[in-house]
This record gives structure tokens, sequence and C-alpha cells, in this order.
């Protein structure tokens, strides 16, 4: 946890309270799983205000993402970075270009249908031969092989996630700009300018598509954000290991059904007669104006115990 300015009672970019006596207008507070400040839905730089609840995980907040620019390359509208994968072998190349060969290989057929010999022989005419289809088809394949042993080779040698979606669309859009292969996927990230930062909804789940290349752990370490690499440290992840735990009264409720019917019945007897002396043990120390302290209950326990033993005790011999 961050000692922020919520620890001084007040929250989002505007540091208000919360509730704010002086706002009239009602709106929720969504917290940043980074800075961990809680900001309102209007001050997140959304013009239709932010999605609903059950469409995303986690949120970063614009001034997060401006901060840590590289973290804009896990935007979930570019949806790029997500499909990206870790590097492939040579073989796996190998294998989708024999593929993609046997594929694109086969000859191209055209059906023509005609009613007459005439619209034959003109349709004949008019639709290139076979030999033209094969050079065009040729040539597409040519270029679909080119581009596949370009993005096979570049997964080849960049094991950066960040780094081989930006170089991917360096390649596309210009090849000036060399200098940037030397740098780290973050740090080309945070060098782009392409958009201004904006509030990121995350889907739950995103995390385990973070980079963990040697550069981006460097960077992480560095801007003190190694804990979004922990895919249990997400209020999801707890809620969902509240949910499986139950509760005492689940718990008690479990045991109560595993008793007979007497000692069900004895077992609520002893609770409600607990209960009740609980209470009127309580009220003296109301009553008198003193405060309960740690030894006052054990106190009280012990006593129920030695009570209970009482009870348990055999009737005496001479009892007839």
């Amino acid at each position: 946890n961050k000692y922020n300015q919520n620890f001084s009672g007040v929250y989002c970019s505007c540091s208000r309270p919360y509730p704010d006596p002086e706002d009239p207008v009602e709106d929720e507070m969504i917290q940043c799983l980074v800075c961990e400040d809680w900001l309102h839905g209007r001050h997140l730089g959304l013009s239709g205000g932010p999605p609903d609840d059950s469409s995303y995980g986690e949120m970063i907040c614009l001034l997060c993402v401006h901060k840590y620019p590289f973290l804009a390359a896990y935007d979930p509208a570019k949806a790029s970075l997500m499909a990206a994968t870790t590097p492939t072998t040579s073989s796996q190349s190998k294998d989708s270009e024999s593929s993609s060969k046997s594929v694109d290989s086969e000859p191209s057929v055209s059906v023509i249908s005609a009613s007459t010999e005439s619209s034959s022989s003109s349709a004949a005419n008019s639709v290139p031969t076979g030999s033209d289809n094969s050079d065009t088809s040729s040539k597409g394949t040519e270029s679909k092989e080119e581009e596949s042993k370009k993005d096979a080779s570049n997964k080849e040698s960049i094991t950066c996630k960040i780094k081989f979606i930006l170089e991917k669309k360096k390649t596309r859009e210009s090849d000036d700009q060399e200098a940037e292969a030397e740098s780290s996927g973050a740090e080309m990230a945070g060098k782009r300018k392409d958009a201004p930062a904006k509030t990121l909804f995350l889907e739950e789940g995103w995390r385990k598509n973070l980079c963990t290349c040697k550069e981006c752990a460097a960077i992480y370490e560095k801007e003190n954000l190694k804990f979004l690499l922990d895919e249990k440290d997400t209020v999801h992840f707890y809620e969902s290991q509240a949910r499986k735990r139950k509760g005492q009264f689940e718990e008690g409720m479990d045991a109560l059904s595993q008793m007979d019917r007497t000692e069900q019945i004895e077992a609520v007897s002893m609770y409600t007669s607990m209960k009740t002396e609980l209470m009127d043990y309580l009220a003296t120390f109301a009553r008198q104006g003193k405060v309960v302290k740690e030894a006052d209950i054990t106190n009280f326990f012990q006593n129920m115990k030695n009570k209970k033993r009482r009870i348990d005790l055999p009737p005496p011999s001479n009892c007839k």
C-alpha cells in the first residue's frame, strides 16, 4: 500500500473529500491500481463516462499512464499486444512456411457455366488463362512468404513483447528509426508520442500478458511496479478466495448438521444460555461505567467451563 493523499481524507485529482458536502453531483469513485488513489468518474478524461463495472477488472488512471508511458501499450483498444506471443522457434516458422506453401501452391480452378456454345467461347476469350492466374498467385505467395519470414526473424531476434509490436509497426510505417532498436520495449513505448495518455480499463487477467523480459523487468524494478506481475495481487483474486472460505456461521451450521437431534438440542440450549449470561455479565460493566478488559472475558468463559464440568459430573452414590 502507498501512503497517498487518501490518508489525509482527500481523493482524486481534484483533492476533495468523499463524500463531498459541497459537491452536488453524484459520481462513483474508482481506484487506480498503480497510484491507489480513488478518482471521480468524471475526472478520468472520459467523454462518455466510465464503462460498466462488469466490463473491466482493473483501472489505471491517465495520470499514471502519463507517468509510465509503456503501460499504454496494454491498452485493450489496440488489442495488438494482447495477441503477441513469445518468439517462435525456427522449426515452428519452417513448419508454418511449408504449410503456407502447400496451401498457396494449389492450382486455382475457374468454373464457367454456359448455356450455349457461343457464350462459352466468348467467356473463354474474356477470362484470363490459367498461366496468368498462376503468375498472379505466385507473386502473391512470394510477398506473403517474404512478410512471414520478416515477422519470424523479428520474433526470433526480439524477446520483448512491447518491442516486437513497436518494431513491427515501425517496419511497416518507415525504416528511418534504427536507433530505437537499441532501447528496451518499455523505453521505446515511453518515447513514442503517438497519442495522449488516457485512462485504461483492463479486463480481468490482463496481467498475464505483461512482458517479463529482462529489460522490462528492470523497468518494473526501477519504477516500483513489480507488483503488477503478481496475478494474485488483485481485488478479484482476494474476493474469489473469500468466497471459497466459509465464515464462522457457515462452519457452525456444518458442525451442527453433523450432530444427532439430541446433541443439536443440547448445543442450541448451551448457546442460548451462554448468550444470555454473557449479556447479563456485560450489562454490569455498563451500569458501573467500567471498561471490559481481556481478563474479564477470559474469566467469564472460565466460569462457563467450570459450570459445565459440574453439570457433567455423575450423580452421587447415595442418590436414590
